[in-house]
């Protein structure tokens, strides 16, 4: 399972929604819609979510990944949150200063009755890396006066 950090939207009642709001997973019968004109038609699914200019600030990590993210941040774990983009800029910036960001190497751990736990580990500077898209896209949710939010 995955959590996904990107722009929040909302709507004209106040409500905030997760993502760009085009579905571009499903876009059959859509590419003559407005909001497939803008990124040509969508043949290839992928290619319109790669093209879409919110859709490709999005910093998508696993539940693991993002429970220490969040820690990292000071911010309380859950799976799925809104944060005001200016403090998220702020922790960003901070969350890794003087942190162990070395990695950790991979490993698969059988237990009793045959139930396999695998780690895919973290390369090394995963933080440095991942704060920094979380920085650019504070930035971005900023300008745009959007909240970021996850889930």
């Amino acid at each position: 399972m995955t959590i996904t950090f990107q722009l929040g939207h909302v709507d004209d009642a106040g409500n905030v929604h997760h993502g760009c709001g085009i579905d571009h997973y499903n876009c059959c019968g859509a590419c003559n819609s407005p909001d497939f004109r803008e990124f040509g038609c969508c043949d290839c699914v992928m290619e319109a979510r790669d093209a879409c200019p919110d859709c490709v600030l999005a910093v998508n990590v696993s539940n693991t990944n993002a429970r220490a993210i969040l820690e990292r941040l000071g911010v309380e774990f859950d799976y799925c949150g809104t944060l005001d983009p200016t403090d998220l800029l702020g922790r960003a910036m901070t969350a890794n200063i003087g942190q162990d960001d070395s990695g950790r190497p991979s490993s698969i751990e059988t237990g009793a009755g045959g139930a396999t736990m695998i780690d895919c580990g973290r390369s090394a500077g995963y933080f440095d890396r991942n704060f920094e898209r979380l920085a650019t896209l504070a930035t971005i949710a900023q300008r745009r006066a959007l909240p970021v939010v996850w889930g």
